[in-house]
């Protein structure tokens, strides 16, 4: 057990609750990026993600919310990951990945991937390899996340095969 350093309050309208979990042990990482905190998700609708077409249009449509002030915030792209778990798959699932953040791999920022499903190690082996290992990727799965929410990814554990994540999402009195 860890005590932890700091906690979750309420400073305004509402109350934030956060979930503990585990990524899945098929993860694609960057050692020297981690940990990470408050990164904001982009969550791709399961209707969305029935097509790289649709994911490529999803990330690119919501991109911009996530620009302040003119320049855009290290945000993580979220999404189920079903249908996308062959070798063939995979790729075309990164090719609309990278077509729809082209903005976002040409910042500072390693690019983030979360999914729900087992498939983080060979899509982020497939991001690395079509981004020439040109950009840092980090792709971790088994995380259920909503838009709105926020992630804290940990440093890795269990010999580097899964990293610790909390997922915050901010609830209001309606």
């Amino acid at each position: 057990l860890y005590q932890a350093v700091e906690t979750i309050r309420a400073t305004v309208v509402g109350a934030g609750t956060h979930t503990t979990e585990i990524s899945g042990s098929t993860i694609s990482y960057e050692k020297n990026q981690l940990p990470m905190k408050n990164i904001p998700i982009l969550k791709i609708s399961e209707e969305e993600e029935k097509t790289c077409l649709g994911i490529e249009e999803s990330i690119r449509r919501q991109i911009p919310l996530y620009i302040s002030e003119g320049e855009a915030v290290q945000i993580a792209i979220s999404f189920e990951g079903t249908g996308y778990s062959g070798f063939a798959g995979i790729q075309e699932l990164a090719q609309a990945i990278i077509n729809g953040a082209k903005v976002l791999i040409r910042l500072k920022y390693p690019l983030l991937i979360v999914a729900e499903h087992d498939i983080a190690k060979a899509l982020g082996h497939a991001l690395n390899v079509k981004l020439k290992h040109s950009k840092e990727v980090i792709c971790i799965d088994g995380i259920r996340t909503q838009s709105g929410d926020y992630i804290d990814i940990g440093e890795p554990i269990g010999e580097g095969r899964v990293v610790p994540v909390v997922i915050k999402t901010l609830i209001f009195n309606s």
